[in-house]
């Protein structure tokens, strides 16, 4: 989570990426509070009805990386740190990808 918070901060700014993290605890105030607790600045959001079939996950946490218009364009099961210059190098290359494709 702290590589994820460096990332969103990061690209807090980048009209191109947008960060969408789902808590699927049945208590959301639980979760609200541990990111509030540990000072991390990206946004967290409570299911409110199922996840549509191609996001459902069967680990957590599951990572997906969308295009606009709702495609799965990446995934990954498991923990993982996103921090890494190898990953900000493809989020930077969809982006652009996805942008020069409007």
């Amino acid at each position: 989570m702290p590589g994820i918070d460096r990332l969103y901060r990061d690209f807090a700014d980048d009209e191109r990426v947008a960060f969408l993290l789902v808590n699927v605890d049945a208590d959301f105030r639980k979760g609200r509070e541990w990111v509030e607790r540990r000072g991390f600045a990206f946004p967290i959001y409570h299911l409110r009805g199922p996840l549509p079939g191609e996001l459902e996950a069967t680990s957590l946490p599951t990572t997906y990386v969308l295009g606009p218009a709702g495609e799965v364009l990446l995934v990954h099961r498991g923990m993982a740190d996103y921090d890494t210059r190898e990953f900000r190098e493809r989020l930077d290359h969809l982006a652009d990808e996805v942008a020069g494709a409007r």
